[in-house]
């Protein structure tokens, strides 16, 4: 009975983790097609975003990390960070003493973002009568 208990706890792990990555995708998704956003940033965004962790949806690379496997300088970096936590689409955690942690934001209703915008109605401007 107890193996059961674990399945399906682990069962459940599994879904919120293939959640955490469908929802990434999804984020990266947005974030390549704001506007807002440069192709250094989207390059920062994305690293960050693949390097995240399921079980804690954070990513825990100091910037110089960031910029090695980027090939990129710690300025694009640091500049492409604050960027993007400007734009509320990450947040960085800046402890008094360690490394950064970072975690992508979705505070946003993605399917609704994906909806086409309503046309305006084909209401009949009203004649006034010549006087």
């Amino acid at each position: 009975m107890d193996a059961d208990v674990k399945f399906k706890e682990t069962d459940g792990l599994a879904d919120a983790q293939e959640n955490f990555y469908h929802m990434r995708m999804e984020w990266l998704d947005f974030v390549v097609s704001h506007p807002s956003v440069s192709h250094g940033d989207f390059r920062v965004a994305y690293f960050i975003a693949r390097k995240i962790n399921a079980d804690d949806q954070k990513m825990w690379w100091r910037v110089s990390k960031i910029a090695k496997g980027l090939g990129v300088s710690t300025a694009t970096v640091s500049a492409a960070t604050m960027n993007l936590e400007h734009l509320h689409l990450m947040t960085i955690g800046r402890p008094s003493r360690g490394i950064n942690s970072y975690a992508i934001r979705m505070p946003f209703d993605l399917t609704a973002i994906k909806k086409p915008l309503r046309k305006p109605s084909a209401r009949k401007a009203i004649k006034k009568p010549r006087t």
